[in-house]
């Protein structure tokens, strides 16, 4: 069994790690004299075809046994690590996976060396009787999780291994008169299972150690008893604690408060103080502290770790922890995460053990916040019951019910809550409470009488009190003298008066009666105080909802005033544009070869004039159309609606050389009309607003986004600046001055009503001088879109 890095022992000229490349030709020829493929075993199969052997007592490969053979090819064949020791003097064969264990101290030199030169300062002694007794009388070995301790990193390593060590008989017969001409190992090393079972072990008797303890010098003993446990990783432990110093030895503003193995670290000549470490937060290595005996292994321990024990404040020093490390394995990445795990652990148990003793040291007041506590929570619960109690009142309650309706089921709920008594909500109305709504009875018909009547307000103290004040007025005990009411009032013992605000004022006053006597409690006063609360916002959300309803409804009434308007002065307009046109062109043609110069200048402008009005009112008339509910959009061919927009600007299309290209569009939900309306804008948009000199290039296209569709018309006209995005869907909008580019300022704000009216949204994406993208979304034709 192996697996190390030692110092080599020397090795042939033929196993340098620098081979240079060999003909295939040469390979190949070497492979048959091992009976292997010329691509056999990786880099162990080409160093084995290419190594000297007639310098090793194995020889020359063609004289090689068939048993020696076979294995050869077996070992190569596995990604297990295996190795062959051919002769008693076990001279070495082994695959690529073994020599990952061997390390580059080993490798390659173990090859064609002998197992004792190879491993004889670390592995061989320990298991020489094992291959005596193999190799003499065919005793074959194996074991699990087997310390083999190996020199492979400059120092004596503490290593695990999993192997079976099997003889290797020469014919005739296996295993009877046949003699062991080797051996046949396979393994597999456990180390960092074997390892992090161990630690995994002591972290665990650690939480269950600290289990009980109370303070923190208790702590400190439970976690040094544990490290003696597990003295290959902590083979010594001094743990410090916030104190004065004891003697010379310890930290400043320390006292060591548990160790193991003090005495041996003192005797191996301890400095007169540990040194405090440079970063009081991070884990360390400490210098100054001289090598010590190990009580696992024969070499001393040269490194020891500093590890402060912090409050979760990351900043407050709970204690230091000394731990000497183990001399046979490195201070890697995995023992420093044992290390941080073990002082996580430690710091826990401190802080534990030291907010135990500040409960200890404050019974009383810890006590006291306990009740307080306690209290909290029962005003907590009593509310959340309440607010429970009134939202299953409400619940089905519609917005538009009247404040009156809200109280009588929140006086309802209240009384629910409280013992037999009365509730009522009284509204202050001409200098006298009248009551609005009431749950239970009051007991007296004199009394009921009077509140039926209105009580009056400056002699009702209970219910002017909190009204001015905007604060609860309670009575544990009722003082009839407070108010003067008529009647029998002597069966009322205690009185809660609230006032319910709604946007910040009083509207009206709830109040209790109870007929037995009661001490408001905190719990009591949540649960009233709350529902109170809930009535005040459910009256305010009411109003809030019928004021909303109103001012929506005088929107609704507006907008059709205006449509109305729009459209019927639109329709007006028309008859004295027709008349103004009309008469402008007899003027013209009759008349026109009398009429000079500036005649002429006159008649065009009244002309242009009447085609902009004529424009701007069509405009209007086909926006005002828009309000007209369409009763429900149907399957609609997006392809149909651009040729139709197409043919009524052919026209245009032609007088400007334009190019218009379309993808396949889709069917989609709309009414052909509108959409007919919103291609033409667009198209038309695109052929107005083109670059001089530059033929216009439209493309439509559209391509599926859930249930929608997203259209896109782009062109290669002038474009505009992103601060105009927003701006061109503006009714009556224009970025150009008229005389450069005709237009009402409508084109686009059709477009936007059509594309919201279909459920969808508009936007623009533009570049000055390349063009605009137009975006419009539609709904697919599964989306039913009622209007």
């Amino acid at each position: 069994m192996t697996s190390l890095r030692s110092s080599p022992s020397a090795s042939p000229p033929s196993s340098r790690s620098d081979m240079p490349d060999k003909p295939a030709q040469t390979h190949s020829i070497q492979a048959e004299k091992f009976g292997m493929t010329p691509v056999t075993g990786g880099e162990m199969g080409q160093r084995i075809r290419e190594f000297d052997w007639a310098a090793t007592p194995l020889g020359t490969p063609e004289q090689w046994p068939a048993e020696l053979r076979t294995c050869l090819n077996l070992m190569l064949a596995s990604q297990q690590p295996m190795f062959v020791g051919w002769t008693h003097d076990m001279i070495g064969l082994y695959n690529d996976a073994y020599r990952v264990l061997l390390g580059q101290e080993k490798h390659p030199a173990a090859l064609g060396a002998r197992l004792a030169d190879t491993f004889g300062e670390d592995a061989y002694p320990a298991l020489k009787p094992v291959y005596d007794a193999l190799l003499n009388g065919g005793v074959p070995f194996a074991a699990e999780g087997a310390l083999v301790p190996l020199n492979r990193d400059g120092y004596l390593e503490e290593c695990y291994f999993d192997f079976a060590y099997t003889p290797i008989y020469r014919a005739p017969v296996y295993g009877t008169s046949g003699k062991v001409d080797g051996l046949f190992v396979a393994c597999t090393e456990v180390s960092e299972r074997v390892i992090g079972e161990r630690r995994t072990h002591t972290l665990a008797r650690l939480t269950a150690n600290v289990v009980g303890t109370q303070t923190a010098q208790e702590v400190a003993g439970a976690i040094c008893d544990t490290l003696t446990e597990n003295p290959h990783d902590a083979p010594m432990a001094l743990l410090y604690l916030p104190g004065p110093a004891e003697n010379a030895h310890h930290p400043e503003g320390l006292h060591l408060a548990a160790a193991t193995r003090l005495e041996e670290v003192l005797a191996a000549g301890a400095p007169e103080r540990l040194p405090h470490p440079e970063n009081s937060t991070d884990l360390q290595l400490l210098s100054g502290v001289p090598p010590f005996p190990a009580p696992t292994w024969p070499e001393p321990v040269t490194q020891v770790a500093a590890l402060p024990l912090l409050h979760n404040d990351g900043s407050t020093l709970l204690g230091l922890l000394v731990v000497g490390l183990n001399p046979r394995k490195k201070f890697d990445e995995a023992y420093q995460a044992f290390l941080q795990l073990l002082r996580g652990q430690a710091a826990s148990a401190l802080m534990s053990a030291y907010a135990f003793a500040l409960e200890r040291a404050h019974v009383e007041q810890a006590r006291q916040q306990a009740e307080l506590l306690a209290r909290q929570n029962a005003q907590l619960e009593a509310r959340a019951r309440a607010l429970q109690g009134f939202s299953d009142l409400t619940r089905d309650l519609n917005v538009n019910a009247p404040p009156h309706a809200l109280a009588q089921r929140a006086l309802a709920g209240l009384m629910t809550l409280l013992p037999e008594g009365y509730a009522s909500y009284f509204e202050l109305k001409n200098g006298r409470w009248y009551e609005q709504a009431r749950a239970g009875h009051y007991g007296d018909p004199g009394l009921e009488a009077a509140v039926a009547a209105g009580l009056p307000y400056e002699a009702t103290h209970h219910l002017r009190v909190p009204w001015e004040t905007e604060q609860p007025f309670y009575q544990s005990r009722y003082d009839a003298d407070t108010d003067s009411l008529p009647g029998n009032t002597s069966h009322a013992q205690a009185t809660a008066c609230l006032p319910v605000l709604a946007s910040g004022r009083p509207i009206g006053i709830i109040g209790c009666g109870l007929f037995a006597g009661r001490m408001w409690s905190a719990e009591d006063r949540a649960v009233v105080e709350t529902i109170v609360q809930s009535l005040g916002l459910a009256i305010e959300g009411a109003q809030g909802v019928a004021a909303l309803q109103q001012r929506t409804a005088e929107l609704v009434r507006s907008n059709a005033e205006l449509e109305r308007f729009a459209s019927v002065a639109s329709h007006d307009l028309q008859e004295p544009l027709r008349t103004i046109t009309s008469f402008s062109e007899l003027l013209r043609k009759r008349h026109g070869d009398d009429l000079n110069d500036s005649a002429l200048k006159y008649l065009d402008f009244i002309q242009r004039g009447g085609q902009q009005m004529k424009a701007l009112v069509d405009d209007l008339l086909a926006f005002s159309r828009l309000s007209e509910q369409i009763t429900a959009y149907g399957a609609v061919s997006s392809l149909d609606a651009v040729r139709a927009a197409q043919q009524r600007l052919s026209g245009s299309v032609a007088e400007a050389g334009a190019h218009l290209q379309t993808a396949a569009l889709p069917v989609v939900c709309g009414d052909l009309p509108r959409l007919t309306q919103l291609f033409q804008n667009l198209l038309g948009n695109a052929l107005k607003f083109r670059r001089e000199g530059t033929e216009p290039e439209i493309m439509v296209t559209a391509e599926q986004e859930g249930t929608f569709w997203h259209f896109r018309v782009t062109d290669n006209g002038i474009g505009m600046e992103p601060e105009a995005f927003e701006q061109v869907f503006v009714m009556f909008k224009r970025l150009h001055a008229r005389d450069e580019y005709q237009g009402t300022g409508l084109g686009l704000a059709i477009c936007q009503r059509i594309v919201e009216d279909h459920g969808g949204r508009i936007w623009v994406e533009s570049v000055p001088e390349q063009g605009s993208t137009f975006h419009f979304t539609l709904p697919g034709p599964s989306e039913a879109h009622q209007t």
